[in-house]
């Protein structure tokens, strides 16, 4: 089915969605190094957060190059190939990083679910325990799932995983960030925007809009800044 076009206003604003990603990552990177002492006491790696805050950003540089010199900002004919298998593990592989760092300061990542607080808190343990482990396996898993399966059949796999860690980011940052009403709005925010972004990608492969692409690497960008609101509500 053949797409509708970009016309010249609409791939500007294309491109402009894409380059704000560095705008928000660097806002939230640098509200992570303001609060860096706090999330020490309160998460379970400040340095794998950062490090998740890196690769997304570099996760768009490989988009960038692959959307100005294959597509020309449209996703109708993106190929599966080196450039976007290293955007697909930097972006995919960042998301999943983010919600383990988020994880309660001092709990072993490896460890039997504790049902001390009662039947419901070991419920709720042993799923986040499953949950974690499913995160690290895909992040390592992810280049082979895409050798083995393409962009799209990857895709099938890998975004429901990160949709789940957005679901952990929202709890993991009104709680053990904050909990206040800031980390909690700003959770929300974060996995609204998120959960935008994979809704988006559903609405352009039935609709084959291409000016569509703005809202979804639009979503993804902006949802950083609720991220970063909660991050410096950090107490």
């Amino acid at each position: 089915e053949e797409s509708v076009p970009l016309l010249p206003w609409q791939r500007t604003a294309v491109i402009v969605a894409h380059y704000l990603t560095f705008v928000t990552g660097t806002l939230s990177l640098f509200v992570c190094y303001a609060k860096v002492d706090i999330l020490k006491q309160r998460i379970w790696s400040p340095f794998l957060l950062i490090l998740s805050l890196v690769w997304l950003q570099i996760a768009p540089a490989f988009e960038i190059g692959a959307h100005e010199y294959e597509a020309d900002w449209e996703l109708k004919e993106a190929p599966s190939d080196m450039i976007n298998a290293s955007f697909s593990f930097f972006n995919f592989g960042g998301v999943c990083l983010l919600a383990i760092s988020l994880r309660s300061a001092g709990v072993p990542f490896f460890r039997k679910p504790s049902f001390k607080s009662g039947t419901i808190a070991g419920i709720i343990d042993t799923v986040t325990l499953a949950a974690d482990l499913i995160l690290a396996i895909t992040i390592i898993a992810e280049p082979f799932l895409y050798i083995a399966l393409g962009r799209q059949g990857s895709q099938k796999l890998v975004v429901p995983v990160n949709s789940a860690g957005g679901i952990l980011c929202l709890f993991r940052l009104w709680l053990n960030v904050g909990p206040n009403k800031f980390t909690l709005g700003g959770g929300i925010g974060y996995l609204v925007l998120t959960l935008t972004g994979v809704m988006m990608l559903g609405v352009y492969k039935r609709e084959c809009i291409e000016f569509i692409h703005v809202a979804i690497g639009g979503s993804f960008v902006l949802s950083l800044v609720p991220f970063s609101i909660a991050i410096w509500a950090a107490e």
